[in-house]
């Protein structure tokens, strides 16, 4: 969508907005925090990088809401294997996104509910 017009820089901190999702596998407060902080930062200056950040962060707080969800669900067995596959796809899909947007392609993150457009 915006290859033509997207620079390095554009994909290197639109990238960073994805990654930064897994620093809270180590910090547990990178989940939301890389993207508000590249969101913040590129708000004025790259219409790519803002729509990436706001990707990212949409994608955090429906995988927030899905664990909340998963997590009641665990009182009848279901729970476990959503908080399974919530725990791959929260590692594999900004990895996914970070590749796309790495080359310039805008990525929108499957089944992700816009609370931020």
């Amino acid at each position: 969508m915006y290859a033509a017009t997207t620079t390095q820089d554009d994909r290197t901190w639109g990238t960073i907005a994805h990654l930064s999702q897994l620093l809270g596998l180590a910090t547990g407060i990178g989940f939301w925090l890389g993207p508000i902080v590249v969101w913040l930062v590129y708000r004025d200056r790259s219409r790519f990088v803002v729509q990436q950040a706001k990707e990212a962060l949409n994608f955090q707080i429906t995988c927030f809401l899905a664990g909340l969800v998963s997590g009641l669900l665990t009182f009848v067995g279901i729970g476990y294997l959503m908080l399974m596959a919530l725990a791959v796809g929260v590692i594999v899909m900004p990895i996914v996104a970070a590749y796309n947007t790495s080359e310039g392609r805008a990525y929108r993150y499957p089944l992700t509910l816009r609370f931020i457009d």
